[in-house]
């Protein structure tokens, strides 16, 4: 309609124009008849942010619209131009306060949803193991007090203690009292993942034995085993008791860190003797400790 010269929408209830609507009017400003013009007078114009865009446009283009001077928002009796300035104002200052607060409120939800994962990464690991074994078939059978495991206990070492557990441990342990240990370096499989071939010994083991020196404080392997070993401990086993420390003297001289706090404060630890009559009495002590009962516990099967 490009010979339109009037646009009387005057007398209705129109509070904006769509943004089709703008085009196709811009369209004839500058290709239709250069005298169009087009009345909204006593409309119930809108003067929100949502209709920043529309009002702007409006005021923009003001000398095509009949007595755009009488145009006031529904909201007020203001001017419209007036109007429009105090709303660019306000809409700013609220898209900033809007930008941040979203970006605020995500960071907040990142960090409390970050510091949960922090804190509950080793039992999100522990169940992604026991989900994994599920997966591929393996059930927990419920095992009566004393029940059958293959290992009397599962030997957490750092590699650099590797000569303290053959010349020590294994001969007071195993040929002296006649316990079956789980040691790495002797009976893991040399294939597999790693982390996994872990959890597998700590599951089928009655407990679970740390060797706590300065070294497996240091090793970030010895710090999985710890702590997947506590996990089962409160999820199989019924408590932390599944988890006995043996401290060494070169820990025992030193503050406890806080890795092992939980475990001393429940009393279960013991400490490593300096002395050689010490060391007789500490065996018999340790092999007592690994051969008492826990409560109820289960095993994969």
């Amino acid at each position: 309609m490009k010979n339109l010269s009037l646009l009387d929408l005057s007398d209705n209830r129109l509070t904006n124009l769509e943004e089709s609507a703008m085009q196709d009017l811009e369209t004839l400003f500058f290709s239709g008849n250069p005298k169009l013009l087009i009345d909204l007078d006593n409309n119930r114009l809108s003067c929100s942010c949502r209709n920043l865009v529309f009002l702007t446009w409006l005021r923009s283009y003001k000398s095509r619209f009949i007595n755009y001077e009488n145009y006031t928002c529904m909201e007020d009796s203001s001017n419209l131009d007036l109007s429009i300035d105090t709303l660019k104002t306000d809409c700013k200052s609220y898209l900033l306060w809007y930008i941040i607060g979203s970006i605020s409120g995500t960071l907040f939800v990142s960090l409390v949803i970050s510091f949960l994962i922090y804190k509950n990464r080793w039992k999100i690991r522990y169940l992604r193991y026991i989900a994994n074994k599920k997966f591929h078939g393996y059930q927990r059978l419920p095992l009566t007090s004393g029940g059958e495991f293959e290992y009397d206990a599962y030997v957490s070492y750092s590699v650099k203690d590797v000569s303290f557990i053959k010349n020590e441990m294994v001969p007071n342990l195993e040929e002296r009292f006649g316990l079956k240990l789980a040691i790495m370096h002797r009976d893991m499989p040399p294939c597999g993942n790693h982390a996994t071939n872990i959890m597998d010994y700590i599951c089928q083991c009655k407990r679970t034995l740390c060797v706590v020196s300065k070294n497996y404080l240091e090793s970030t392997w010895q710090d999985y085993e710890l702590n997947m070993a506590r996990m089962e401990g409160l999820e199989a086993r019924r408590g932390m008791a599944f988890v006995h420390l043996m401290l060494m003297p070169d820990v025992c001289q030193s503050k406890y860190p806080r890795k092992v706090r939980d475990f001393i404060r429940e009393g279960n630890y013991i400490e490593y003797p300096d002395d050689q009559l010490g060391k007789e009495v500490f065996w018999e002590i340790l092999k007592k400790e690994i051969q008492k009962d826990l409560p109820l516990s289960a095993s994969f099967t």
